[in-house]
């Protein structure tokens, strides 16, 4: 007679511990499993819900309860194929259960913390491409996976694992017959559960289709309501181009031009760059199949007007500094009632020094933000805003970028960043485009600079004083010079710096977010760190003739605490600096017309007199309107068009856009702006324009 099963824990009160057969289930050990790993999951989404600031009540109507039901979806789809797997080749289910369970528990615990920091869903492009950078990040991911719905989350996945560790059990060997029913019965169990499975991972879009009118909480296409495997699902089977996004050409095997792509993308790309422009670009290549490119610098009196606009000598060579302030906006700077206070120096330079751009844009947001913008701030191009960073996929992309002009042009040209010249490939990609001296953290170290406790780069105050004596040993050659520095001390983890002092007041109304009070005494420090180089610089010969732009690479997804107008929220994410820093400034001032980080290089090129065929979007700023400026956010989509701003809030699907009036600033004024009906046409446009940006650039189709 076979032996009667009894499981472990069956046993312990009984005092009877038996084996059964690996096939057979016991369903109230399997269902305490299946409710601790469902409760893991559902304690992530809780944490999406605190990053999106909203109620439960809220966030039920953008998504919450479709999401539980796709993490159902994450619980379910290891069973099935552990129990399959188990009826076709004999493998233990828990074992294989707890495998995946835990693999999907950490592709999903890596899509929280990377919405936490960027504000956008992980996508399958970010783990080819940066999975390298964890021994880089580790400090900074530590930090995000120390939020306690994350933290109690792992702690479930820790005791499902020891429940299943400590409830395995087995039966003597039972006869074949019962075996192969057992197995059929798994499998079969198996099938059931797969179409289980499949009901949850389409049962959104049907839901959508048929309930959404009158159950408002059905909706898909949020990171609330998505499970991060069916958006990668998505990514790799219903989109064919993902698998272009996801491919890396190598300098060996450039990838073949399609003529009539390239036909496509070069027209869209530039009706782009014509866009609400006042002056028409003559295109040099039209007839060849190249209207994006055209030819620059070929007028002096523009530029003999804008140097003695910024007090630079009207003859001769000027020299160009591009300083990047790591996570740097302009909002912390600019604010009515903190601005001078967090910014005292970089404030009486734009006061004495400078002309000043109010409202600058970026679209360096998602991973790999650095370089990101410092690829549209030097080659004006539109990063490839739904994919890898051009830097990282694709180096060797033909481009001019400004320091190909500069050296073109007899300049030095030079990059000097606190970080590895590996990191991002950012060495790679400047000694390909015109960059012929790089001072990177090694160089830095060897000097005897300290570098950041938590490893992020170098501290500002010495890697500038550094940065400043490479400067001056350029100039010392008596040739002009381009150099590009980037700072680090504001770079994420955003410890409090125990030795920077805030105001009570602004310490008691960001005590509730210890992040965001850490960053303002990074930015603080930051601000000294530049008061400090800017005084000894402008006492050097070299800054006669030198115009600094201080601007920013990025911003940053933190918001103020204090902070609840969504329109302020979303326009802080995107606004960085951008400031015109010369010696002898005779008329600084503030102007408030919206810019895009891709004007700024053609801003340079007119000033400094370079010339020669380029593809670039942006435009001088000082003779023209700013670039419009856009963004995609999955099927949100955000632009600037002059004095029309759309914005489609977080979880939303339709942009709210608003009038900006003159004196007004969407960045401060947003409750107070007038709205305005979404033109669909323009938005359609717009979305349309960067998934064209995107195949430019994977398919080598931005310059001849």
């Amino acid at each position: 007679m076979a032996a009667k099963k009894t499981s472990r824990w069956a046993g312990l009160l009984s005092e009877r511990g038996r084996w059964i057969d690996i096939h057979s289930p016991d369903w109230f050990e399997w269902f305490v499993a299946l409710v601790l790993m469902y409760f893991s999951f559902v304690l992530l989404r809780m944490q999406l819900v605190t990053d999106l600031d909203l109620t439960y009540s809220e966030a039920l109507t953008k998504g919450l309860f479709m999401g539980l039901l796709q993490d159902l979806l994450a619980v379910s789809s290891p069973l099935a194929i552990s129990m399959i797997l188990a009826s076709a080749f004999n493998l233990p289910r828990r074992i294989t259960w707890s495998v995946l369970a835990v693999g999907i528990w950490i592709a999903t615990a890596a899509n929280v913390m990377y919405f936490k920091f960027f504000g956008d869903p992980l996508q399958l492009w970010v783990l080819q491409n940066h999975l390298k950078d964890l021994t880089s990040v580790q400090g900074a991911a530590t930090n995000l996976a120390l939020a306690l719905p994350v933290v109690f989350s792992a702690l479930l996945v820790l005791i499902m694992l020891a429940f299943m560790a400590f409830s395995y059990h087995r039966e003597p060997k039972m006869e074949a017959k019962r075996a192969r029913r057992l197995k059929l019965q798994t499998g079969v169990g198996g099938a059931v559960v797969l179409v289980l499975v499949l009901v949850l991972r389409y049962s959104p879009d049907w839901m959508m289709r048929n309930f959404h009118d009158r159950l408002p909480w059905t909706v898909k296409g949020s990171v609330l309501s998505d499970q991060v495997l069916t958006l990668w699902w998505d990514q790799v089977y219903d989109r064919a181009d993902w698998r272009q996004l996801l491919s890396r050409r190598t300098p060996t095997a450039p990838a073949p031009r399609d003529v009539a792509e390239r036909d496509r993308v070069q027209q869209a790309l530039a009706e782009y760059r014509d866009l609400n422009r006042r002056r028409p670009v003559k295109a040099t290549r039209a007839s060849e199949g190249w209207p994006l490119v055209h030819e620059i610098g070929m007028e002096p009196a523009e530029t003999r007007a804008l140097r003695a606009r910024l007090g630079l000598p009207v003859k001769g060579p000027v020299n160009v500094v591009y300083l990047f302030i790591e996570s740097g906006r302009f909002y912390e700077m600019a604010h009515p009632k903190w601005g001078r206070t967090l910014f005292p120096e970089l404030n009486a330079i734009m006061d004495k020094s400078a002309v000043t751009f109010t409202q600058t844009y970026t679209v360096a947001r998602s991973a790999a933000q650095t370089v990101r913008g410092m690829f549209s701030a030097l080659c004006s191009t539109m990063e490839n805003i739904p994919g890898p960073a051009t830097f990282l996929a694709y180096p060797d992309l033909r481009i001019r970028c400004l320091q190909d002009l500069a050296a073109a042009a007899g300049y030095q040209t030079a990059w000097s960043h606190s970080y590895p010249r590996s990191y991002h490939n950012m060495g790679y990609f400047e000694t390909r485009h015109g960059t012929q001296e790089l001072y990177d953290q090694q160089y830095f170290l060897e000097a005897g600079v300290p570098r950041r406790k938590d490893d992020w780069g170098i501290e500002d105050g010495p890697f500038l004083s550094e940065s400043l004596k490479a400067i001056q040993a350029l100039h010392a050659k008596k040739r002009p010079f381009f150099i590009s520095l980037l700072t680090a001390s504001s770079h994420y983890p955003w410890s409090v710096l125990p030795d920077v002092e805030l105001p009570r007041e602004l310490v008691d109304l960001v005590k509730a977010s210890p992040d965001y009070h850490g960053y303002l005494t990074r930015l603080h420090y930051v601000d000294q760190s530049l008061g400090e180089f800017f005084r000894e610089f402008f006492k050097s010969p070299a800054a006669d003739n030198t115009l600094v732009v201080v601007l920013a690479d990025h911003s940053t997804n933190i918001t103020p605490p204090f902070v609840t107008d969504p329109v302020v929220a979303e326009e802080i994410r995107f606004r960085i600096p951008m400031i015109f820093v010369t010696k002898n400034q005779r008329r600084p001032e503030r102007i408030h017309q919206p810019v895009h980080q891709m004007d700024l290089t053609p801003t340079v090129a007119t000033l400094a007199g370079l010339g020669g065929e380029v593809s670039w979007i942006g435009r001088d700023v000082f003779s023209d309107n700013g670039t419009p400026w856009t963004y995609e956010k999955g099927s949100q989509i955000l632009y600037r068009v002059g004095a029309r701003a759309c914005y489609t809030p977080d979880l939303g699907t339709q942009p709210k856009c608003y009038r900006v009036g003159e004196g007004r600033d969407p960045l401060f004024d947003g409750a107070t702006l007038d709205e305005l009906p979404e033109d669909r046409a323009q938005s359609e446009m717009f979305r349309k324009l960067i998934d064209v940006n995107t195949r430019a650039i994977t398919g080598d189709l931005i310059f001849p």
